[in-house]
Parts: C-alpha cells; structure tokens; sequence
C-alpha cells in the first residue's frame, strides 16, 4: 500500500510539472504550439496533451523506481538531481513559449540535456530499469 502510495504522490508531483509547463505554452502570443502540427512531420495539435502525458508519467515511474530502491540519506542525491531537472524541465517551458527569450532557454535546454544525461547515470546506480526507461523516454 506503501509503495502505491508513492507512486501516486510521484505521479501527481509529475503532472503538476506538466501543467506548469502547459500553462506556459498557453500563454505564447503566437501559439507556436499549433505551429508545430503543421509542419509535415509534427503530430496534430490534439495529440500532444496526451502524448506528454504518457511521457511525463514514464518519467514519475522512472523516479518512483528509484525511490522505491534506495533508503535515507542514499535517496538524496538521487532525487535532488531527479527534482533538479524536472524543474529545469518545467522552467525551459515558460522561458521558450511564454517569455521567448531562446538564448537563455538554449542554455537551459543544454544544461537540462546534461542533467538528464546524469540523472540516467545516478539512476543506473539504483535501479537499471528506471535509468533504462529514462533512456527510452528522452532518447
């Protein structure tokens, strides 16, 4: 029940970050999220909530996985880079779609792709699945 629980609370943490991010993109003055379904290789515009859904929710398993594996003080490190880059993740929304300015989200995105890649590493260390599943999601 304990572990249900968390997984819960790692999958509603996770949706919080997306309607962040969502609400972000909602507030483009151009609507570049529709722009994208209209180029040749995009997905249609309806597709994408639900597409970042699933996304989204891998990432709350990968990170419950691991949270899941690891007691006390062998948690933080984990988890503070896991938090640390989601935050990078939902922060990278607003500064792209809802202030745009793209110098300073290219640098978040750069740093983000770093953390992620360390995320996968840390995580490997814990629980290979969780750090697989990272794989699968971002590359």
């Amino acid at each position: 029940m304990q572990k249900a629980m968390s997984l819960i609370i790692f999958i509603c943490l996770i949706l919080i970050i997306l309607l962040v991010g969502g609400w972000a993109t909602g507030l483009s003055p151009h609507g570049w999220i529709k722009k994208f379904s209209h180029i040749f290789w995009g997905q249609p515009a309806w597709l994408i909530p639900p597409s970042w859904l699933v996304v989204y929710c891998l990432v709350a398993i990968s990170g419950w996985l691991v949270w899941i594996s690891a007691e006390g003080p062998e948690l933080v490190f984990p988890m503070m880079v896991y938090f640390v880059q989601l935050l990078l993740n939902a922060s990278w929304w607003w500064i792209y779609f809802a202030w745009q300015n793209h110098s300073l989200a290219l640098m978040v995105l750069t740093l983000l792709c770093c953390l992620i890649f360390i995320n996968i590493i840390v995580f490997w260390t814990y629980r290979k699945s969780a750090a697989v599943l990272l794989v699968f999601i971002y590359g």
